[in-house]
């Protein structure tokens, strides 16, 4: 019997991954297997545009991304950025962004970027 369903469909228009915020990303590099993992609460486009336009900036004022590519000449793959997670809550989307930058292999992430989170939790990350 047919009904009213099989003729509406209420799904909505997906988002594009760039226009998406409240996210924790990744920004691998082209050239080595180093990553950078970062948080916004803005769209992702708008985080990866300020990461592209610092290395305009002084020498002594660049990113840990900017000074990687011009340590190494290697060159970041802005076009394929991964949303690691999407988390509302700055506080959460903090913890999740200490997770991710520990569980990099080789991040570019500062030492800083984790301090709030002790490294007794780190075992149950490698799992």
């Amino acid at each position: 019997m047919n009904n009213l369903n099989s003729f509406i469909k209420t799904g909505k228009d997906k988002i594009k991954k760039d226009e998406l915020s409240n996210v924790v990303y990744q920004i691998n590099c082209k050239d080595c297997d180093y990553s950078h993992v970062g948080q916004t609460k803005r769209k992702l486009k708008t985080r990866l545009k300020e990461h592209i336009n610092d290395l305009k900036k002084p020498a002594n004022s660049h990113s840990v991304i900017s000074n990687h590519r011009f340590d190494t000449d290697h060159v970041m793959d802005w076009d394929n950025a991964k949303i690691l997670d999407s988390e509302r809550s700055h506080y959460k989307r903090l913890v999740s962004e200490m997770i991710y930058i520990k569980m990099q292999k080789n991040g570019l992430n500062k030492q800083s970027d984790t301090e709030r989170f002790p490294d007794l939790y780190l075992p149950l990350l490698e799992q």
